[in-house]
């Protein structure tokens, strides 16, 4: 069973080393990556494995192409699909999102913006032509005053559909978190402050908005790496491994 070499490498720990290579073989038509030798114990010198790989042809340079650039295609569309539907709460602010199921937030009165006295803009004091939108109130020129109650003394639920649209003005995390504990900033357990097209704020968990756009098509995407792609793979260079 012919195996054609494509690279190989030195991988050096603390106490040992071992030797890689990545080889295509026709009958199983697949690349893989397989250890040539190491010192972790008695076994042949890497060069005798080696010696049995063959320097690929033309035509298996064609296939390995073809089947890396599917191996890239199918990363990049991985990652365009988290992007969209799995948005980091850290890339959020500013993006237009949209619920993908429906949510409730308890219904707060309207007031004017205490910091902007409901006029929505920032004027700077030593600049009366300096204007910006006001920091507090996103230059909506209201906030949420009181969280509002029924006759019954009950709170009032405001339903926000399925497919409600807006843009995240910030995003919050409540609690601590330890560099290698348990509780982690993720989707789930930061919430989303989504201002609605008609001035309404909803808060959401992040993994309860996806972005507001639909994923970058597999076409698109080699289109737009038509010069990685059309380039020799080199592995290591490339930073793939198998």
């Amino acid at each position: 069973m012919p195996r054609y070499v494509f690279d190989k490498w030195e991988h050096n720990g603390r106490d040992d080393s071992d030797w890689y290579a990545v080889v295509y073989t026709s009958e199983t038509d697949k690349l893989e990556r397989i250890e040539t030798g190491t010192t972790r114990f008695a076994n042949a010198h890497p060069g005798t494995v080696e010696a049995t790989l063959l320097e690929p042809t033309e035509e298996v340079k064609a296939r390995v192409v073809v089947i890396l650039t599917g191996m890239y295609l199918h990363a990049l569309t991985n990652l365009e699909h988290k992007r969209v539907y799995e948005p980091e709460p850290s890339e959020l602010e500013g993006k237009r999102v949209r619920l993908v199921q429906a949510v409730k937030n308890q219904k707060k009165t309207s007031i004017p913006c205490p910091k902007c006295s409901g006029s929505g803009k920032w004027t700077n004091p030593h600049n009366s032509m300096d204007q910006r939108p006001c920091f507090a109130c996103k230059g909506t020129g209201s906030t949420r005053g009181e969280k509002m109650k029924g006759p019954d003394g009950k709170p009032v639920w405001e339903v926000y559909p399925e497919g409600t649209e807006g843009v995240v003005t910030g995003t919050a995390f409540y609690g601590k978190t330890y560099r290698n504990g348990y509780n982690t900033v993720n989707r789930s357990n930061t919430t989303a402050y989504v201002r609605l097209d008609d001035g309404r704020e909803v808060r959401v968990a992040c993994d309860k908005v996806r972005l507001a756009e639909e994923p970058v098509d597999q076409t698109a995407l080699a289109a737009a790496r038509a010069k990685t792609l059309s380039v020799y793979p080199f592995f290591r260079t490339a930073g793939f491994r198998l």
